[in-house]
């Protein structure tokens, strides 16, 4: 905003300081003179060349940084599965019914 401010005062003293006028209208032949003068329009120019410079010229902001909040996540400790025991099928007389049986017997874990 400063810098606009100050183009638009730098304009206004530029044109202010040219529009004195360029004597009486009678002396035609001179104003044509210095209107080919490159002194008269080189001083503006510039100015105008450095506003608008300034004016398209991309400003750089600096922000800071924007911290993210830490999200902690409690991992459960790893858990092995529990044992499963192993079986075998073994086949026993039984007297009892005098027949032989297919049981099952555990014969350790896994």
């Amino acid at each position: 905003m400063k810098i606009f401010l100050a183009a638009i005062l730098a304009v206004l003293s530029v044109n202010s300081a040219y529009a004195g006028g360029h004597g009486s209208r009678h002396a035609r032949h001179e104003w044509r003179q210095e209107r080919s003068d490159p002194a008269r329009w080189i001083v503006p120019a510039l100015i105008g060349g450095f506003v608008g410079y300034e004016l398209a010229r991309p400003r750089v902001v600096y922000a800071p940084p924007v911290y993210q909040p830490a999200v902690i996540v409690r991992q459960e400790a790893y858990r092995m599965p529990a044992p499963q025991p192993v079986y075998r099928e073994v086949i026993e007389y039984d007297p009892g019914c005098d027949c032989y049986m297919h049981i099952q017997r555990q014969i350790g874990w896994r």
